[in-house]
C-alpha cells in the first residue's frame, strides 16, 4: 500500500498534456499503486496507462531472474517457518520493493515446496 494518500485527481481529461499525466503515472507508480488503480485514480483506460509505462520506460514487473526469485521465496519460508501461500509470497516481496508475475511466483513455490517436502510414496 502506497505510503501517502493521494486522492482521486478529477481535473485530466483528454486535453490535459500527456506529460502530465505520463508524470503522475510515474510517481504513482513509484509509490506502489497497481497499473488499474492509476487508472482510476487519473480517469484514463488501463491501456492508456500501458501505453504511458512504455513511453516513459517503466517496467511493470521486476527484472528479476528464476534463480533470485526461488532465493527469495525461500528466503519468506525460512523468516516464517511454516508452509506459506501465493498471497504470503508476494506481499513480502512487494515489501521487498519487488513486482514479480503470480504465475511466477507460483511455479517458484511449486519447486521449492516439492524440493523442501517431496511427496512420499
Amino acid at each position: 500500500m502506497p505510503s501517502t494518500p493521494v486522492k482521486h485527481i478529477k481535473s485530466i481529461t483528454k486535453w490535459d498534456s500527456p506529460v502530465h499525466r505520463q508524470g503522475l503515472v510515474a510517481r504513482f507508480h513509484r509509490e506502489g499503486y497497481k497499473l488499474t488503480e492509476i487508472a482510476s485514480k487519473l480517469p484514463c483506460s488501463v491501456q492508456t496507462v500501458r501505453r504511458d509505462f512504455i513511453e516513459i520506460g517503466v517496467e511493470s514487473f521486476s527484472d528479476i531472474n528464476d534463480a533470485a526469485l526461488d532465493g527469495k521465496v525461500l528466503e519468506i519460508i525460512g523468516i516464517s517457518h511454516q508452509a506459506v501461500g501465493l498471497t504470503k509470497v508476494v506481499d513480502y516481496l512487494k515489501s521487498q520493493g519487488l513486482r514479480v508475475q503470480q504465475n511466477r511466483v507460483k511455479e517458484a513455490l511449486v519447486i521449492i515446496t516439492n524440493n523442501r517436502y517431496p511427496c512420499q510414496q
